[in-house]
């Protein structure tokens, strides 16, 4: 009987999926982080065991926790409109990176208006401007029913407002930094040591006559409008921006333009936060699938207890439920004052930054 039980665990081990493993091993240590192997889509649990909803958002240190926000994408296929939202953008707090509480929708769709849901209030990024003591949030705004497009209302920049991070945001409404005929496609928003802060946009003009590129603006003094606003040379056909800063230098991670399909990721480096910036090339090391481990860019943080130390947060896409995407999370590692690269984990620790494979 014994040996019979034994064979029967073993059994249901084997069969157990990878994934699930990841989320359930009883031996796991309290900081790991699971992103499982190349072809899967894990789940990351909340407090409750609820996978992370926040698709395409960022992390920011506030009030002595970390809050991870994005976008709650629907539980659809992505030809069924699963790249929209018909909640709005959610927001999780933890005090550990691991641990994460769902605090529930602090930018919510509506029933009329712009925020009429489902629509898309995509890459939603959030500073805090210690000026106006608000939290501001800049997103790609898609109106009703999420369907891309060039005309006002389909590809634009929308903004928010809240006293607190963790608040009910208020509409500011929707702009394009270039004007009506340019449009605003990915973004993302860096703030400086000096407190300024940058919207970084991808764009095209209404009739396609130009070529997609990236373009950075300053934010005016309460973060809401743009007010000087420049192209990035070197950077056209690059979308999914994600910018961070590390020993004096401006560090700018793009995906290539594919849709939904991973492409390989590139980082430009410059000195100054308009550039010029120098093309480094895939930071990505032992990379078979040739397209950042199957992962599009979202957002790079650094680990607030350790400076220095930062990591790369990038989406996973499931094409049949966009609920169920992935988030890959792992450590970049600098091997020169000036330069970084990426390797794959299946498994990792954040606490002691080494892999658990």
């Amino acid at each position: 009987m014994r040996l019979q039980h034994a064979l029967t665990l073993l059994t249901a081990l084997l069969l157990t999926p990878s994934s699930a493993m990841c989320a359930e091993k009883p031996s796991i240590p309290l900081a790991e982080i699971c992103n499982g192997s190349l072809d899967e889509f894990p789940a990351r649990p909340d407090t409750e065991g609820v996978h992370v909803g926040a698709h395409h958002g960022g992390v920011i240190f506030a009030e002595g926790k970390y809050w991870w926000y994005g976008q709650c994408l629907s539980p659809k296929a992505v030809a069924d409109m699963g790249s929209a939202t018909e909640r709005g953008v959610a927001m999780y707090s933890s005090s550990d990176l691991i641990k994460w509480r769902n605090e529930g929708i602090v930018l919510s769709c509506r029933n009329e208006g712009e925020l009429k849901g489902p629509l898309r209030f995509a890459r939603s990024k959030i500073v805090f401007n210690p000026r106006a003591r608000k939290y501001v949030l800049w997103c790609h705004y898609v109106r009703f029913p999420g369907a891309h497009g060039v005309e006002e209302g389909t590809a634009d920049a929308g903004v928010a407002v809240c006293d607190a991070i963790n608040g009910q945001y208020q509409w500011c409404g929707i702009q394009r930094p270039l004007g009506p005929n340019m449009t605003v496609k990915d973004c993302t928003l860096f703030q400086d040591e000096d407190a300024k802060a940058y919207f970084i946009f991808d764009t095209y003009p209404k009739d396609r006559s130009l070529r997609r590129r990236l373009y950075m603006a300053e934010l005016s003094d309460d973060y809401r409008s743009c007010r000087q606003v420049r192209p990035l040379e070197g950077l056209e056909a690059r979308e999914a921006p994600a910018m961070f800063k590390h020993n004096g230098y401006y560090f700018l991670i793009t995906s290539g333009v594919s849709g939904w399909k991973p492409n390989p990721a590139r980082v430009h480096r410059a000195k100054a936060v308009f550039g010029p910036y120098t093309d480094l090339g895939d930071f990505c090391r032992g990379d078979d699938t040739g397209a950042t481990f199957n992962s599009q860019p979202t957002f790079v943080f650094e680990i607030r207890h350790k400076p220095g130390t930062f990591v790369y947060m990038g989406d996973r896409w499931n094409l049949r439920n966009m609920a169920g995407s992935s988030h890959i999370w792992l450590p970049l590692k600098f091997t020169s004052p000036d330069n970084f690269e990426m390797h794959y984990l299946k498994r990792w620790d954040i606490s002691s930054w080494r892999g658990l494979d």
